[in-house]
């Protein structure tokens, strides 16, 4: 009959050391607590992603109306670089020209004033004509 106050004596103590209904309750809420505020937690990270795929997707629609105008901008820009290399060597002839002409001009009037068809008409046009041609080239 020993075993009897020992079953009694277990069944005391395992008793005592389960919680109470009162504090099982209160871990509940408190689980429950925490278990609204992970809820709330996850909601509002559900937003959150959501807001940034919609600006990711935004951000994707306006790169893809962008790309094309960066080609083109792109584009452009290169045509521009080689229309103004050729303006600038296209400028460079014409400014080796005039030189070219002034100087046979210079040449042509020396010779004309050695043969005696030097007059005063062709003396101004020379000098208006080097006026001109050293305009263009400064």
């Amino acid at each position: 009959m020993e075993e009897q106050p020992i079953l009694t004596q277990a069944n005391e103590t395992s008793q005592q050391e389960q919680p109470t209904m009162e504090e099982m309750q209160i871990q509940l809420r408190e689980i429950q607590k925490r278990l609204a505020a992970a809820e709330d937690e996850v909601k509002s990270l559900s937003n959150k992603v959501k807001s940034l795929e919609v600006a990711r997707d935004k951000h994707t629609d306006d790169m893809e109306c962008i790309l094309p105008w960066m080609t083109e901008l792109v584009s452009s820009d290169q045509s521009l670089r080689e229309e103004q290399r050729k303006i600038i060597c296209s400028l460079a002839m014409s400014r080796f020209l005039l030189r070219q002409v002034l100087r046979r001009l210079g040449e042509a009037h020396s010779r004309l004033k050695k043969r005696g068809f030097a007059s005063r008409l062709a003396e101004s046009s020379l000098a208006m004509l080097r006026e001109f041609i050293y305009d263009e080239l400064v």
